[in-house]
């Protein structure tokens, strides 16, 4: 079996010789911790999707930056990538999925050899030999991170990416907020982020200890201090518009802006087989936000002042929306 590297590796960005960077001693390619994404961020604005999305990637509202992004690639437990950093034993699903959607791109990425492992015949996770554990970067991964790093911004990865997410999280997510009625975007989000690290029960502690609470409440109780821990998700939540919005009847991967022009973080534009979409992603991203803002306007929401940017501030001024 020919597992050999077929695409560039990403940059070796802190000279040791490993693809990307380190960072709490795990080897991160890319090095795209708290770094802006523009094809990322137009993608998912707009949306109550995109918005689960940007959560479960780590978005900023203030900083305008993600902690994780389509391409990212760690050696944490074995190797983890993508968006929500899938680890080597569910990652395996993910790419699988990817084979499934376009096989010929697959073979492109990888190799017929690389894909046949990846594809439904293969046993990736066996051949990879799973730890659930700290992991150095292996250069026998190369020829699976070259081809990552090639495709995952590419439309059809790209949208089984988001899909598998909202598939896996966000829709069990949906399923519970509607059993226990209730009716917004917002603990949508904060169930689908709880169920993204395994921390569902939260939830359920909550409600059980104060059934007599409203779901806003709850949520924020979950997602703080003694629960689940991260009370800035809640605060990010709160911060998107988009989130401000009744519970929808359903998840859709295909909302999601996937036509615009793919750019990796270091402003390098990937290549592929077959042409792409061009449209400039920082005019798609207004294009969407504007149209948000208008939607939280009829119900006198806008997002925080402070999380806007001078220049998206001189843009609500100018429209009168101050």
């Amino acid at each position: 079996m020919s597992l050999t590297a077929l695409h560039p590796l990403p940059p070796d960005t802190d000279g040791d010789g490993d693809p990307g960077s380190e960072r709490w001693g795990y080897d991160h390619a890319i090095d795209g911790y708290s770094k802006a994404d523009p094809h990322w961020q137009a993608v998912t604005a707009g949306t109550v999707e995109g918005a689960l999305l940007r959560l479960v990637s780590g978005w900023s509202p203030r900083k305008r930056t993600f902690s994780r992004h389509p391409d990212d690639w760690i050696s944490l437990d074995t190797y983890s990538i993508g968006i929500a950093h899938w680890w080597a034993e569910t990652a395996d699903d993910l790419l699988a999925a990817i084979y499934d959607a376009d096989p010929d791109l697959a073979v492109w990425a990888w190799g017929e050899d690389g894909a046949d492992l990846i594809g439904p015949l293969g046993d990736l996770e066996e051949w990879t030999g799973v730890k659930r554990r700290k992991t150095d970067y292996d250069d026998r991964f190369d020829w699976l991170l070259a081809g990552w790093y090639a495709i995952s911004r590419h439309p059809t990865a790209l949208r089984v990416q988001c899909a598998h997410w909202l598939d896996r999280y966000a829709a069990p997510a949906l399923a519970d907020c509607k059993r226990w009625g209730w009716t917004s975007a917002r603990s949508l989000a904060a169930v689908a982020r709880m169920r993204n690290s395994g921390k569902q029960r939260h939830i359920d502690r909550v409600r059980n200890a104060h059934p007599g609470w409203d779901e806003a409440r709850t949520c924020q109780v979950a997602m703080g201090p003694g629960y689940y821990g991260h009370a800035d998700r809640w605060d990010a939540i709160l911060a998107m518009p988009e989130l401000h919005a009744p519970l929808p009847a359903t998840l859709d991967a295909s909302r999601l802006a996937l036509d615009v022009l793919p750019v990796r973080i270091d402003g390098t534009v990937p290549t592929w087989p077959e042409p792409v979409p061009t449209q400039d992603p920082g005019e798609a991203t207004y294009a969407r936000a504007v149209a948000v803002i208008h939607a939280a306007q009829a119900e006198c929401i806008l997002p925080p002042w402070e999380y806007l940017t001078p220049a998206e501030r001189a843009r609500v001024a100018a429209m009168g929306d101050t």
